[in-house]
């Protein structure tokens, strides 16, 4: 699929989702998408007391937990708690997702265009002219973060992270560890592709006290494709 098309989709089923958002929402979707957390992030420490701090403050309206951004980022939200996810292991993901973006301003660019030919084709709920105004003040004023119009906010409630896609597709697998640790140190065993540039395991070791050993298939019987897995036992301290 190219871009523009999965830009397009994704424009659609956000607003499907969300039919209350406002100019300055799809603003804020389009940014995450672009430079994802960068500019949120100041400490670990911060990061993990926000989070705990903005769970005691929320009641969640709805089951959801993640929304994908049309980028390497995805919303992340706080209900994923309820999931087993700790607070610790949500704030390292985020911390740790932070990074700068060198082509973002390129990709957000690309991405307000799809929107403007989705206003265009009376898709997307907007006034030109009022979409058109907002985004040239948004541009002289270099394309900042935005927050969440008040009626998202009312409407919505939002609470959540933006996390690396890198780090989404394991989210499972963080929160079954999260409540395993609960009862004190445990072993797991992992197969690994030991073809990949980063494994599970690796990413593991990125936000848990473990340690990691390697058990490699040796058999000559082996066909190619059991050749490139290995078994990885991950004891957590």
């Amino acid at each position: 699929m190219k871009q523009e098309e999965r830009t397009r989709k994704l424009l659609i089923m956000h607003y499907q989702k969300y039919p209350q958002l406002q100019i300055q929402d799809l603003f804020k979707y389009l940014h995450q998408s672009s430079f994802g957390c960068e500019h949120m992030v100041s400490s670990l420490k911060t990061s993990i007391e926000y989070i705990r701090n903005e769970i005691q403050e929320q009641t969640f309206y709805d089951d959801t937990l993640i929304d994908v951004l049309d980028g390497e980022y995805s919303r992340v939200h706080l209900a994923y708690i309820s999931q087993g996810l700790s607070v610790e292991t949500l704030g390292k993901l985020f911390f740790s997702s932070a990074k700068k973006e060198k082509n973002g301003r390129t990709n957000l660019e690309k991405k307000l265009k799809v929107a403007k030919e989705l206003i265009h084709e009376n898709i997307l709920p907007f006034h030109m002219k009022e979409f058109e105004k907002a985004m040239k003040e948004w541009q002289v004023d270099g394309y900042p973060a935005k927050h969440h119009s008040d009626v998202f906010r009312a409407t919505y409630n939002p609470a959540y992270r933006v996390i690396a896609n890198k780090y989404v597709k394991f989210l499972p697998t963080f929160a079954t560890i999260d409540k395993m640790l609960q009862n004190g140190s445990q072993k797991i065993v992992i197969e690994s592709d030991s073809t990949n540039d980063k494994t599970l395991s690796e990413i593991l070791e990125e936000f848990y006290d473990c340690k990691r050993f390697h058990i490699e298939y040796s058999s000559s019987s082996l066909n190619e494709k059991q050749q490139n897995k290995q078994e990885v036992i991950i004891e957590f301290i």
